[in-house]
Parts: structure tokens; sequence; C-alpha cells
């Protein structure tokens, strides 16, 4: 894909030459504190406020609290000095970790922790031009209250996607190069390098995604070879990166579209799988979760190809590198206290139920740690609205 499209389908998101192993780590000169202008509110599962953080954060669960970034561009504006932070659960400090200067992007939905350590992906500059963006890897230390940051690539793009693996975090880019294509890239905490693991020529392929998993790496890759049909494929990759199996996806996922939020033909469920992808994961090596940034989000059985789960854009995939769940984006139903979030186990679609605290019943994100670090975010209506908004923290 060349940027142009790709600022295209970015530009929907805003409305919802490579360095090779010897990427340096960068320590940005830090701009004064300010104070923000309006608060959410944070609470344990039972209502109690343990404590506040700006109402524009965009937060995620992590194992020790809550990481959330601060970018508020201005009007007409496409960059800002995006601001990350941490609720730290453990004495409810809040704190800044570092600032990204003139970012344009982040890819919140990429985020991801390994050991202890939050991953951010973001891109310096506007992502709306014609210029080449450097695509920056953060990484962020609550414990030390530190902010690192790696560059991976000069030609980056916003549509990116993150994950752990063997060890590593594995990250995938649309290069904006000449040569174009697409690139994973592997960054090693212990050397802290960043290498050029995989690569993929563009105008056969197009990745969507990458989970990590014990069985390998598993990439959800377009294939493009076929000017009619474009097959939706789940590679898997074994340790060391080379390829173990391939399958596709599209009769699955069309039987999965059907009938959701208006998709009535075959040709429409293509276009919904050929989407950019806002949440994936396959789960015991065969059950596929699956969520674009348009309508469709869903579980399907590999093996089977039975679809567990497909529902339209009232629910949505949890976010952060935890546990995967779907969650309704809407109020309680009346005559009802509890939030429905789905899990899939076994097979089975297992509802679970969270009553707020108050009366902000409105859920409208919910993210998971590895360790089991529960956010839930809560309001009354839209923030215009001038409810304040809540999230509520609590651990497993």
């Amino acid at each position: 894909m060349g940027k142009k499209l790709l600022a295209l389908l970015f530009s929907l998101l805003l409305a919802f030459s490579f360095p090779g192993c010897g990427a340096k780590e960068e320590n940005p000169t830090e701009a004064p504190e300010t104070e923000p202008e309006s608060l959410k509110e944070i609470a344990d599962r039972n209502g109690t406020i343990i404590g506040r953080i700006d109402s524009r954060a965009n937060a995620t669960a992590s194992d020790a609290g809550i990481f959330y970034s601060v970018f508020a561009p201005g009007e007409n504006q496409f960059t800002a000095d995006a601001e990350y932070r941490f609720f730290r659960m453990e004495d409810g400090k809040d704190f800044r970790l570092g600032t990204l200067h003139d970012q344009g992007y982040e890819a919140f939905y990429a985020r991801t922790e390994l050991g202890g350590i939050m991953y951010a992906l973001a891109v310096a500059g506007n992502p709306m031009d014609d210029k080449n963006d450097p695509l920056w890897l953060l990484a962020f230390d609550p414990m030390k209250e530190t902010m690192s940051r790696y560059l991976v690539t000069e030609n980056g793009f916003p549509y990116v996607a993150m994950t752990s693996f063997n060890g590593k975090i594995l990250l995938m880019n649309h290069e904006q190069s000449e040569k174009g294509g697409d690139v994973i890239y592997e960054f090693d905490p212990g050397t802290q390098k960043v290498c050029e693991v995989l690569s993929f020529d563009g105008k056969n392929d197009s990745l969507r995604s990458l989970y990590g998993a014990e069985e390998g790496l598993y990439v959800l890759r377009l294939d493009l070879r076929d000017s009619q049909t474009h097959e939706l494929c789940l590679d898997l990759y074994d340790r060391s990166y080379k390829p173990v199996s391939s399958l596709k996806l599209n009769e699955m996922l069309t039987k999965a579209a059907l009938g959701v939020h208006g998709i009535t033909t075959p040709g429409d469920a293509q276009n919904e799988f050929g989407m950019l992808v806002s949440g994936f994961a396959v789960r015991e090596g065969r059950y596929l979760y699956y969520e674009n940034f348009a309508l469709l989000r869903t579980v399907v059985n590999l093996e089977t190809g039975e679809v567990l789960f497909a529902q339209d854009d009232y629910y949505s995939m949890s976010h952060g590198s935890g546990e995967r769940v779907f969650h309704r984006i809407n109020f309680a139903e009346e005559g009802k206290e509890e939030i429905e979030i789905l899990f899939f186990h076994g097979g089975e679609v297992t509802p679970a139920t969270f009553t707020p605290p108050d009366s902000r019943t409105l859920l409208r994100q919910v993210s998971v740690s590895p360790g089991g670090t529960w956010a839930l975010e809560l309001s009354e209506g839209s923030p215009r609205d001038g409810g304040t908004p809540l999230i509520c923290l609590w651990k497993e």
C-alpha cells in the first residue's frame, strides 16, 4: 500500500531505509508538567475512589496499575507533544514517565507488556503529509519511573501491530520507503537492539497483525495475488521465524460476517476482513479472536470452522496484552445492573458480569494486563455532557 491510500485509512482511525540491528536508545528532554483541566476518577471494584488522572488519558491496564498517554493536538493540527504517565495501584502515585515530542499518532490498541515493562509504538511528524515519519518503540518502566525510546525505522506509518514472543517484542510496519512492503522487526530487551526478521514485498501481500503464542508467531496476511478475491491468511512461524503452516480464512470469516450490521453478501464480508485489524489473538492454537476498525468482531474455531461469536459495532475487543474478551460498548440493559463481558474457554461463550458501583453505567473501554489487572472505563454518557468518567481498577 502507498502512503496516500494508507493515509486515507488512517484518517478513519483519527475519526475513530532500515536502521538494522543498531537502533540507538534516546532520552528526550522533558517539558515541564502541566496541570490537567479535568480529571477521571479511579476506583476499586467496590467504588472507593483511590485516585484521579487527566480526563484526556488513553488508559491501558498494566500489572502494576494504569499506563496512559495524553495527546492533545490543537485545532487543525496533526502533531503535539505526547505525555506518557502511570498511575501505580500499590501507592496511588500518578507520575510522568516521559514525553515524545512532535508525535503524530500512537497505536494505543497495540500496547504490550513484557516483564513489567510497557511498550508502545508511535510515529513522530505529520502522518497525513508526504514526508517520511520515524517510528519509535517506546519502553516504560513504572517501577523505575523511566521512559526509553528506540528508533525502529525512518519510514514509519501509524497503522502498526505489536506482540510479545519468545521473550522479545515483535512489531510490524508498512514501510513508506521506495522499497515499500511490510516488515516485521524484533526488539530484544536484553541487548536493546532492533532487527528486521521478516519482510514482504507489498505487491503480493499486505500484513494485518501479529500475535505471539506458545506454538509460534501468528501473522495475519492479506494475499493480493488474485485481483478478484483477496484471501486473508493466518500464517504460523516457529521461534526462528521459519514458516510452519498457512490457513485460508475467507470462508470462515464470511460465514461469521454475514448478517452482522448490514453485511449481506460475500462481497461485503470480504471488504470487512480486508480492513485494518484492531484486535487479534489465537487461543489454544485453534480459537481465532478477530476485530477490525469497521464492523466485525468474531471468534471462530479454526479446526471446525464453527462461529462462536459474531456481533456488530456495539461490541469491541479488550485492548492491552492480557486476556482477550469482548465487551458491549453501551449502557447496561434496562432493568439490569450488570454489564456484560464475554469470555471464550473450551469452545464455550462464557458471560462474566460487572456491577457498576454508581450511576455511571456506560461501558466505554475494557483493558486487561497479562497478570490479571482489569481497568473498566465507565461514564454516564459522553464526557462532553459534563459527567466525570470513572475507571474501575482491580487485580484478579
